[in-house]
């Protein structure tokens, strides 16, 4: 009897432990790589149905033409080049709402009169204040530096969730806002009431815009990373000094803060050079600003606009429009910004240039 009780505590004693099943925090991991393993899945079956010059729209953010009705200006091939965002200005907003809205609407009945299954985002700068493209069209929006001084950030949201919601009923998908720079001497008169000033006030105000846009379905875009000086990009090229990694993450500190705890779709890159560590590439062009910083570091897994490529700080300094906008792509820039409204060339000439490209061709 001994003996069997021995031999059995002896064969218990080699049996395997059972394992530990995963954890929560691992559980929730492997969703969320599910997750976005079945995103990109549908995105490439999707960006497989397109045909070339709807890919290769979907790289432009562009101006249009008109206030009443929507109609592309070129051809990509046989196909109508519809560009992935239109920007709107001033120009483009009609004396109603009703007029703005069928303007809206004529864009994508447009896009089903011709077959196009990309219907663009519709996209435009209201920041408050000067920045203001629908002043006639919604309630009066002050400028960042006003309600910086006016509000706390609940009074802040739901002054900004109001106007995402008048956004949203004219049709607007994407507000390029807000701006996420801290006021200093160095940008100030640049600047001027677009910032909300201090650290603090940018991520407690900037917090409370994204939330109430994205929340009411308009795209929130963080600019202009990582910032700018008191030199205008559109008429020359901002240069940004600092001389430690320490001055690198004080410059960047804002947008790192609001990347990491507010859900926020895109980011705006700015045209400004810095003088650490790729002092001779604007930001928007630079592998350094965009891979390294924003999407390594800081982790932003959002679109990546650039600014106007056809602002005087690339144009004066040595980039061509074409130029500029292959660099950026190759950088890690997912969408490229005109303010002109004709890009055909601009997308066959990029098309051309990634067949001897194997990278140019993969980021297209």
């Amino acid at each position: 009897m001994f003996l069997f009780l021995l031999l059995a505590v002896s064969c218990r004693a080699k049996e395997p432990a059972l394992a530990e099943g995963p954890t929560a925090e691992e559980l929730e991991l492997q969703r969320k790589e599910t997750e976005r393993l079945a995103k990109e899945h549908a995105l490439s079956v999707y960006l497989d149905s397109l045909s070339e010059a709807e890919r290769m729209g979907l790289l432009f953010l562009v101006s249009i033409e008109g206030d009443k009705k929507y109609t592309a200006l070129e051809k990509y091939e046989d196909t109508d080049l519809v560009p992935g965002g239109c920007l709107l200005f001033s120009f483009n907003i009609a004396d109603s709402d009703e007029g703005f809205i069928s303007y809206i609407d004529s864009i994508y009945e447009y896009c089903a009169l011709h077959n196009i299954q990309s219907y663009p985002y519709v996209a435009l700068d209201q920041e408050g204040g000067y920045v203001n493209r629908l002043r006639s069209l919604t309630s009066t929006l002050p400028s960042a530096k006003r309600v910086s001084e006016n509000t706390n950030e609940q009074e802040a949201f739901y002054l900004y969730d109001s106007q995402a919601k008048q956004l949203r009923l004219l049709g607007i998908t994407m507000n390029l806002a807000p701006v996420a720079e801290v006021e200093t001497e160095d940008n100030a008169q640049f600047l001027d009431t677009r910032s909300y000033g201090s650290l603090e006030k940018v991520i407690e105000c900037a917090r409370s815009c994204i939330k109430a846009y994205e929340q009411n379905g308009v795209l929130s875009v963080l600019k202009h990373f990582p910032g700018n000086t008191n030199i205008d990009p559109h008429s020359g090229l901002p240069e940004i000094f600092v001389t430690s990694e320490e001055e690198i993450q004080r410059l960047i500190q804002s947008f790192e803060v609001l990347i990491k705890t507010t859900p926020v779709s895109a980011v705006l890159m700015s045209h400004a050079r810095v003088s650490l560590p790729d002092a001779k590439t604007p930001a928007c062009l630079s592998d350094y600003w965009v891979q390294t910083k924003l999407r390594e570091e800081l982790g932003f897994n959002g679109l990546v606009l650039s600014d106007d490529i056809f602002m005087a700080a690339l144009k004066k300094n040595g980039y061509a429009p074409l130029d500029a906008a292959e660099k950026a792509l190759l950088s890690g820039v997912d969408v490229i910004m005109l303010s002109e409204k004709r890009f055909a060339s601009v997308a066959k000439e990029l098309s051309l240039r990634a067949q001897q490209n194997p990278l140019l061709k993969i980021r297209i």
